[in-house]
């Protein structure tokens, strides 16, 4: 997940209605189709009134990275009714254990789902939230929104059919859309390339040293469950790599760590993806 850098929590009130959920046939080239797409999307939004009141969710498979799904969205509130306690689920937060099926009247749902930019779910978390709340909803405990139940209906479970390991990545219009995009990718190649996870996991452990990890951990924790070791490593190189490094959470430790990570990365083969 990315949350704004200036976090303020809100209620949840007055939202649109559901969107429409599109599966693209054909896939998204990372370095110069993404910004395209995003023009396309704005484009749409600009010359359809009825699309600015519907909304959409466009979901596609990225070229440069097999088993990778970008879905973007006109409102995050779209993605983030599908798809919030899914990255709770997968990521838990500070007071919440990951695992869990949150209900929709949570304190937690209600904050996030105006809030958060960007998605990054695994599909062992996806399925197993799936299931979980399939289960809750058989207990009489909570149940899937529409805004779920059609979007892993209409994207997630097809996908399942045809890949065993496969991550969804989200943004919207709303949100600072690059810096969003190149934040969730570094998350794909982390999720999907062992390589490029190991690469970083090794430079975490031995070139960051145990102060400046206890502050990073410290940052993250506004957001994110610090305890997590995996979610700490995974958000530090996404933080440290998109675009806006230098603004986000860890500016204090962009100048340190961020062309140390990106030369290890490349000497590995496996730079991070770039958006032009």
């Amino acid at each position: 997940m990315r949350f704004p850098f200036f976090i303020s929590l809100f209620l949840l009130s007055g939202l649109a209605a559901r969107a429409d959920i599109v599966a693209l046939p054909k896939r998204i080239n990372v370095k110069d189709g993404i910004r395209n797409w995003n023009t396309d999307l704005v484009n749409q939004v600009l010359s359809d009134i009825e699309l600015r009141k519907r909304g959409l969710i466009e979901c596609a498979e990225l070229s440069e990275l097999e088993g990778a799904y970008f879905c973007a969205a006109t409102k995050k509130t779209y993605v983030n009714k599908a798809l919030v306690r899914a990255s709770m689920f997968s990521e838990g937060s500070e007071g919440l254990e990951k695992g869990k099926v949150i209900s929709t009247d949570s304190k937690t749902y209600l904050e996030m789902v105006p809030l958060i930019l960007g998605h990054d779910v695994p599909s062992e978390a996806l399925l197993g939230f799936w299931t979980a709340l399939n289960q809750a909803c058989e207990r009489g405990e909570t149940c899937p929104t529409p805004e779920e139940k059609e979007f892993f209906e209409e994207i997630v479970v097809p996908i399942s059919q045809k890949r065993s390991q496969f991550v969804v990545i989200t943004y919207s219009l709303e949100s600072e859309w690059y810096q969003t995009v190149t934040h969730e990718l570094m998350h794909a190649q982390y999720f999907l390339d062992s390589k490029f996870r190991e690469t970083t996991d090794k430079f975490w452990n031995e070139n960051v040293s145990e102060a400046d990890k206890a502050k990073i951990k410290k940052v993250l924790g506004q957001g994110y469950n610090q305890n997590d070791e995996f979610v700490m490593k995974n958000e530090f190189q996404a933080y440290l790599l998109d675009s806006q490094a230098k603004y986000s959470w860890l500016k204090d430790f962009a100048p340190i760590y961020r062309d140390a990570l990106i030369k290890k990365l490349t000497e590995a083969g496996v730079p991070p993806l770039e958006v032009l």
